[in-house]
């Protein structure tokens, strides 16, 4: 494992793929889709290079588990568009108001899926993947 693997959130791999899919001006559906994509390609990348997710332990059951795998958010594409060179400073705060503004009208939350109000009991043990 190359060193900085364990904490990078977009692989070369991924920024090439993101560079292949982005076109200014794309609905925000199809952004989200993305993000999901490469949420699955990160967590493929990370298995095949021997990366595991931190250990975690809930603050409210105690339970200790590895967390899972972290996911891409429409901000982290954003930034990320920023980051290769696909758009500038200023393209870069017009996408993210808009955004916002998406995320708002339509009660989003920060990957593109309506907002949910999760208050049961600790998931940790349930949804911690196996060793």
């Amino acid at each position: 494992m190359s060193a900085g693997d364990a904490q990078r959130v977009w692989y070369p791999e991924m920024h090439a793929e993101l560079k292949q899919f982005w076109s200014s001006g794309m609905a925000w559906d199809h952004v989200i889709a993305f993000c999901d994509r490469m949420t699955i390609m990160r967590k493929e990348l990370a298995l095949a290079r021997g990366i595991k997710p931190p250990m975690v332990t809930c603050w409210k059951c105690g339970t200790t588990a590895r967390s899972a795998y972290p996911t891409i958010s429409v901000r982290s594409f954003i930034f990320a568009l920023q980051k290769i060179g696909l758009v500038s400073g200023e393209e870069l705060k017009q996408i993210d108001r808009d955004w916002k503004r998406h995320q708002r009208k339509h009660n989003l939350d920060g990957h593109g899926k309506e907002k949910s109000s999760h208050t049961g009991p600790c998931r940790l043990a349930d949804s911690a993947p196996q060793p």
